[in-house]
């Protein structure tokens, strides 16, 4: 058989592949390969993301010509490693480059624990798709607002990702109604007054709490004989804050309603009944455990609490059950107004301050810095505030998170292949037909260029480069996360799909969105290496104490 010989026109695209694919060790075998080349391969071991870590190559010349400079520069720290045999090196520069040393190991598993850790936020990221494609929904720009949401007391409001505002408003909530059951003659409401509270309002409460229930998907149905029970939750769980807000028995945070229960069945009232599961703590003497999800559901079953904030989220007795359990629609359409003229004030003054008249089409950043103010403003804790002020300081500086503007301070090292996407786009050399975003990871952001001249070009797409939304779509920017090389013929349209990282983890997943390339760029080489290490990044900015 003929031998596969890897030459200087081959590596560019191996590298790329094994870069994307998450290729931890490289055989190059029988290879006639220059110097830069060589030099190129160090240089990807020691600052390309990923998990490359080990190069074998044979019959390469060069290699022993570069002995003194590759045991000099060779990233061990890294727990990287060189075999090259047949390539000219001595005995002690051929074992050094092997890096077969106690260091080395720790680096690959330290290494080892941060990708798990990054797969692991990368499956918590997935997990919360549902909700976040929902805020994106209700949030996002649109000529006329969206379908209306539940209540803020409904369970759909109280899953993880975007239950801040519905905390904030069982705090108020309790706040104003300390200790509050159902024995109390009034309820205090959000906007100041106090509504009767009887026997009839409660009932018909306890009856649109179940309508509730089993519009989400929950149903309480009574329990086999001998479970310990009096009623059982089946189908579709409820999310795990609503429970600790609104359970029962033995639960901390919802205090207020602990006590109520006491209360009402000191004074006999009649509410419904169950028994948790036996705790075995009580005759063993342990440490008592915490309430299981399915009996702090059933515990929700004789929450005062909750139906008190039915009435603060706007619920009120009298009309089918299900179908009020929706917010008036032209409180609705005056929130969605104020919101949507917020966030406007709030992206006009970011690209006033940093979209550029002059700049290339397909170029802008002030929605990336509105983005990320509003995100550092809490969503929708307050956010309101901040931009109402009209004091335009309150946009966040681009270095508070960690972002260079390309045509401000330092310049960036020149390509080494290449022109820079931004200076061939400025220049007319290219245009975009297309910049669309989807998802994040390999594949998940696509490049239609367009060669605008006679001759053919090689456009470089640098690491760290950004991209963001054309609008308030609330979902993820995406970060370029290695450097790419796109060959484009004369007159020619390419299209090219690159490896980015997702910027803003609370968000939903860009969803085959148009997006901008932006000014700015992040060359933290250590952050770049895994998309765990971004959103940590980013995140520890976003909820930095302001």
């Amino acid at each position: 058989f003929a031998r596969v010989v890897v030459g200087d026109e081959d590596l560019p695209a191996i590298l790329e592949a094994v870069l994307e694919g998450g290729v931890e060790r490289l055989i190059l075998g029988p290879s006639k390969l220059s110097v830069r080349s060589i030099r190129e391969i160090v240089s990807v071991l020691a600052t390309a993301p990923g998990c490359l870590r080990h190069i074998e190559i044979t019959d390469c010349q060069f290699i022993g010509e570069l002995e003194k400079e590759l045991v000099n520069s060779f990233p061990y720290a890294r727990g990287c490693s060189m075999e090259a045999p047949d390539c000219g090196l001595s005995a002690a520069g051929y074992d050094k480059l092997q890096n077969q040393t106690e260091q080395a190991l720790d680096a690959l598993r330290r290494q080892a624990e941060q990708r798990k850790r990054s797969a692991d936020l990368i499956q918590e990221c997935i997990s919360k798709q549902e909700v976040l494609e929902d805020f994106a929904a209700q949030h996002c720009s649109r000529a006329n607002p969206p379908e209306l949401d539940e209540p803020i007391c409904h369970p759909a409001r109280w899953r993880e990702g975007i239950n801040s505002e519905a905390k904030a408003a069982l705090k108020a909530f309790v706040k104003k109604n300390p200790g509050w059951g159902v024995q109390d003659e009034t309820v205090a409401l959000a906007e100041g007054s106090k509504l009767p509270v009887d026997a009839g309002l409660v009932q018909a409460l306890r009856l649109q709490r179940d309508a509730m229930f089993e519009e989400w998907g929950c149903m309480l149905e009574a329990a086999p004989e001998g479970s310990g029970s009096l009623l059982t939750a089946l189908g579709r769980p409820l999310p795990m804050s609503f429970l600790e807000a609104f359970g029962v028995a033995g639960h901390k945070s919802d205090e207020p309603a602990r006590k109520n229960m006491s209360k009402m069945k000191r004074a006999g009232s009649a509410t419904r009944k169950f028994s948790p599961s036996p705790d075995p703590s009580a005759t063993t003497g342990a440490s008592p455990e915490p309430p299981s999800a399915a009996d702090l559901a059933l515990q929700i079953m004789d929450s005062d609490t909750l139906l008190g904030f039915m009435l603060w989220a706007g619920v009120r007795p009298g009309q089918e059950a299900v179908a009020h359990l929706r917010r008036d629609p032209q409180e609705h359409e005056r929130e969605w107004a104020k919101r949507n003229e917020s966030q406007n004030a709030l992206s006009s003054a970011a690209r006033e301050a940093y979209d550029a008249e002059e700049s290339a089409i397909g170029i802008a950043s002030g929605m990336l810095i509105a983005h990320f103010t509003y995100l550092c403003a809490g969503g929708d804790r307050g956010w309101d505030k901040l931009l109402m002020a009209e004091d335009l300081g309150s946009l966040k500086a681009p270095d508070f998170f960690g972002l260079k503007h390309r045509l401000q301070g330092m310049p960036r090292p020149p390509t080494k292949r290449g022109h820079d996407l931004h200076e061939a786009l400025s220049h007319g050399f290219v245009s975009f037909e297309a910049v669309i975003g989807s998802s994040f990871g390999a594949d998940s952001l696509q490049l239609r260029l367009k060669n605008e001249t006679s001759g053919v070009l090689e456009v470089a797409v640098r690491k760290g480069s950004i991209f963001q939304h054309v609008d308030w779509q609330h979902r993820q920017n995406l970060l370029v996360r290695m450097d790419y090389v796109i060959e484009i013929p004369a007159g020619a349209v390419v299209s090219k799909r690159l490896y980015a990282y997702s910027m803003n983890l609370s968000c939903a997943c860009a969803s085959g969105n148009p997006m901008n390339l932006t000014e700015f760029y992040f060359d933290d080489d250590k952050v770049l290496m895994e998309q765990g290490l971004v959103w940590e990044h980013f995140q520890s900015r976003f909820t930095a104490k302001q």
